[in-house]
């Protein structure tokens, strides 16, 4: 009624073996030259990614050199014209000071009538008293 070598049968355990259905296996040499046309091809594909990569590193970078010197001219020019522009106000400043001592002190010379400023030469000042 019982089996009794059915508990020791490993066989019913284990993994069923795959069918050999429809598959048609390759002899190795054509095998072997499609591995090789696999590999040439991810060899190729990798050397392009790589040097796609490269070129890409130094033209980011030659581009960034060029717009640093661009804006160091650019720097040097505005500075230069800073300079300018500062001896300019300093000459003018210096003009502005020398006009108002002027007035400042023909006014007080009016105002007092100690002296007068008269003018002899367009250039030139005289104090009469």
């Amino acid at each position: 009624m019982y089996d009794r070598n059915l508990v020791y049968d490993f066989d019913i355990i284990a993994e069923p073996k795959p069918r050999r259905g429809k598959v048609v296996r390759l002899p190795s040499k054509k095998l072997r030259k499609l591995n090789k046309l696999k590999s040439q091809r991810l060899l190729l594909t990798g050397l392009f990614s790589i040097f796609s990569a490269v070129a890409l590193s130094v033209s980011v970078f030659l581009f960034g050199q060029a717009k640093l010197t661009e804006i160091t001219e650019e720097c040097y020019r505005v500075s230069k014209s800073l300079e300018q522009c500062k001896t300019e106000n300093t000459q003018l400043s210096m003009k502005l000071k020398s006009v108002q001592s002027l007035k400042t002190g023909n006014s007080f010379l009016r105002d007092d009538n100690m002296a007068e400023i008269v003018k002899v030469h367009s250039s030139d000042m005289a104090k009469i008293s």
